[in-house]
């Protein structure tokens, strides 16, 4: 502990970056709530940063569970529970508990996770740089294009205001492309999720009926010796 000199909470503990034994700062301790901590001034150690924290707040407060405040059997991960079958309650629904799962285990950004939220929840589409934060010039040289009457165009410029043209369109086809792409990624990624929540209910009734094969043969065998 001597390598320690800055007598405070690490920073980076506290969004979950902190992996170095040789860190400077003294206090790490984790945070009971983890990822379900609202208090985003904690300086206690979190295993996601403090913007994915805000988002699961955000996700909490409009899929809460009504049924979690006065449950008397809630469940200690209240909000990222991976156990398919947990009795208790939980604070917020199963579609919304899934979401948080997936982004979990999948180490998803905040980014990401943010889009994947307004696509799935919200219906929104994810947020795409505009146009002009590219070049605004472009799009406004291709609205100039038909303004322009008076002024005689060369073969030269004609064919440069051309070139520009196809650019922006193509900018624009490639900004399609990838919202495109993001909503049908994340789509896949939920169907993943639930073929894999399938698969941990199949291997349940598996375990289940290979635990009564047992327990019949055993008594079988009992019952034949005696």
């Amino acid at each position: 502990m001597s390598h320690r000199t800055d007598n405070t909470y690490c920073p980076h503990f506290s969004e979950g970056n902190c992996k170095n034994s040789k860190c400077k700062y003294i206090y790490h301790i984790k945070c009971n709530y983890n990822i379900s901590c609202f208090n985003f001034e904690c300086q206690y150690g979190h295993s996601v940063s403090s913007n994915l924290r805000k988002l699961f707040k955000e996700i909490v407060d409009e899929n809460r569970n009504p049924q979690y405040e006065k449950s008397k059997n809630k469940c200690y991960y209240a909000i990222n529970c991976f156990k398919t079958n947990c009795m208790r309650d939980h604070m917020i629904t199963s579609d919304a508990m899934m979401f948080v799962n997936h982004i979990l285990k999948e180490h998803i950004s905040y980014e990401d996770a943010l889009s994947m939220y307004k696509l799935q929840f919200k219906q929104q589409s994810p947020d795409i740089a505009p146009i002009d934060s590219i070049d605004k010039s472009l799009e406004s040289d291709l609205l100039n294009l038909t303004e322009i009457e008076d002024e005689p165009i060369t073969p030269i410029n004609n064919d440069y205001e051309d070139m520009k043209s196809k650019l922006l369109q193509e900018l624009m086809i490639s900004q399609n492309n990838i919202r495109n792409i993001t909503k049908s990624l994340y789509e896949k990624d939920i169907a993943i999720q639930h073929i894999l929540n399938q698969r941990k209910i199949l291997e349940n009734e598996m375990f289940k009926n290979r635990l009564k094969i047992q327990q019949l043969t055993i008594t079988l065998n009992i019952m034949n010796n005696t």
